[in-house]
């Protein structure tokens, strides 16, 4: 049974780029980020929802509350939202290194 994971992202691009004065490199595919870190929330556009391929059985659990979550998804969800919104599209896009089997090198991630 396929769903996705509340808060979890996967890279759908390769990129690299700067956060904290170091270098981060993001393979589509493979990186995975909690929603809300500032490397999301900067470069929105190279994650997804994480996808379960095999997840377990639903199960009811009294004590947890569900809406608690859903609060969270959703805060997460605007919170990227927003910061793709800030983004300027037309913005020039560094050109791809060779060195990163054709990610994009994009600019420094700021912490807020």
């Amino acid at each position: 049974m396929e769903g996705r994971e509340p808060g979890l992202l996967m890279a759908k691009e390769s990129a690299t780029f700067d956060y904290e004065g170091q270098p981060v490199f993001i393979n589509a595919g493979q990186t995975v980020v909690r929603a809300g870190h500032p490397i999301a929330l900067a470069h929105s556009e190279c994650f997804e929802p994480l996808r379960v391929h095999y997840d377990l059985p639903p199960t009811v659990d009294t004590k947890a509350d569900p809406r608690g979550e859903k609060e969270a998804e959703d805060k997460a969800a605007a919170e990227a939202k927003a910061a793709a919104a800030k983004a300027d599209p037309s913005a020039p896009r560094s050109p791809v290194r060779a060195d990163q089997g054709g990610a994009r090198t994009r600019g420094p991630v700021t912490r807020t």
